[in-house]
């Protein structure tokens, strides 16, 4: 049932975001990007605390086939993605972004180097994350990241 759920959120998500005719107000897109980027600085610093205050309290994080509420990625991923935020370094080769008054949708396609755990680490990945107007700022309240080597 949770995954119906989230699937049917994600769906809902999609369609709000492809109709323009919801920004009832300018919508600066820069702030909600400068959030998502706060959250991967945070990673690779070592701030778990910044990282997750970028993060809505009813977030939802798929990573590696798993789906996770905001808890259980902070309880069990958040200190792997922080290993291997410090560990690597991520270049965003491509970027889209659309935003409707109370929602954003950000993609990003990226290639990560490094080393992790003392292996090599050569892969592009795609990222996508809705971020939801949160009174005056914007919260991350879903992402969803794949990679390939």
């Amino acid at each position: 049932m949770k995954a119906i759920s989230s699937i049917a959120m994600a769906a809902l998500t999609m369609g709000l975001l492809c109709t323009n005719a919801l920004a009832a107000e300018p919508v600066n897109q820069e702030e909600a990007s400068r959030v998502l980027a706060a959250f991967h600085a945070a990673l690779q610093r070592g701030d778990s605390a910044t990282a997750t205050a970028q993060l809505a309290t009813d977030a939802t994080i798929y990573e590696s086939g798993y789906a996770e509420t905001r808890a259980e990625y902070l309880a069990h991923h958040l200190q792997g993605d922080i290993d291997f935020a410090k560990t690597t370094k991520t270049e965003v080769k491509a970027s889209q972004q659309q935003c409707s008054a109370s929602l954003c949708l950000v993609l990003h396609e990226s290639e990560t180097s490094g080393s992790y755990k003392g292996k090599p680490v050569r892969s592009r990945g795609l990222e996508s994350a809705v971020l939801r107007r949160d009174g005056d700022g914007w919260k991350i309240v879903h992402l969803h990241w794949s990679s390939r080597k």
